[in-house]
């Protein structure tokens, strides 16, 4: 039997994915339920110790809708030497994000949860719990045969976005097929309901990363003798 180009295209996607599993996997998929056929946008959320998440989940879910399926993949996380009250607020964040997922969820924006509790210390963290998610992602899509197309979306589980977050992403990608990744402009908040002195941390923070981005495009090195 021959193979049509699509279904060769699909075929070596589906062996590079199961082998970059067998070699690179921390864990095997965790989602039961099957992704929509319509998949196309994956946000990847790692939470740990936020207070704040429900807020975020109703800003990606008041956003537009792009012409596609959106999946939010929730990655509840913590390290097996942290403190009990680090992960009783973690369970509380998730006990309070479930009831706020079957109210909201419909068929075209769904959440899932991924819980891992007792993460190994040398290993835990965001880029361990956002490789979890973004791995989770990749079987998404290519349990929905769309691995060409699908966009992994990185996103903090204390952020807020703007009503055009999802379909500029998806509009992004969807316009230059050739592109393999991109970073979103954002800014943070410089005034709330916080302490001042964290406002103040945080414009301190970003003045040290805008002068840092100007040097090295200006390509000057400022050396320092002892």
């Amino acid at each position: 039997m021959v193979e049509s180009g699509l279904e060769q295209v699909a075929s070596s996607s589906q062996r590079i994915f199961e082998n970059y599993q067998k070699r690179f996997g921390f864990v095997s998929p965790q989602v039961a339920e099957s992704p929509s056929l319509n998949l196309g946008l994956a946000v990847v959320v790692p939470v740990y110790d936020e207070p704040c998440l429900n807020q975020s989940l109703q800003s990606l879910r008041d956003c537009e809708r792009p012409p596609c399926d959106v999946e939010v993949l929730l990655v509840f996380n913590s390290s097996e030497s942290d403190a009990d009250p680090v992960r009783l607020r973690n369970r509380q964040a998730r006990q309070s994000a479930v009831p706020w997922i079957r109210e909201h969820s419909d068929s075209q924006f769904r959440c899932h949860v991924l819980d891992f509790p007792r993460l190994p210390a040398k290993r835990a963290g965001v880029g361990l719990a956002r490789k979890i998610g973004m791995d989770e992602a990749a079987a998404r899509f290519h349990q929905a045969k769309r691995a060409e197309q699908g966009v992994i979306v990185c996103y903090d589980a204390d952020c807020l976005c703007e009503r055009n977050f999802l379909v500029e992403n998806f509009r992004h990608f969807a316009e230059r097929p050739g592109i393999a990744g991109c970073s979103t402009y954002f800014e943070h908040s410089l005034n709330g309901p916080e302490e001042p002195a964290i406002y103040r941390a945080v414009a301190t923070y970003d003045l040290h990363l805008r002068y840092y981005v100007e040097r090295r495009r200006a390509r000057i090195f400022i050396f320092f003798k002892n």
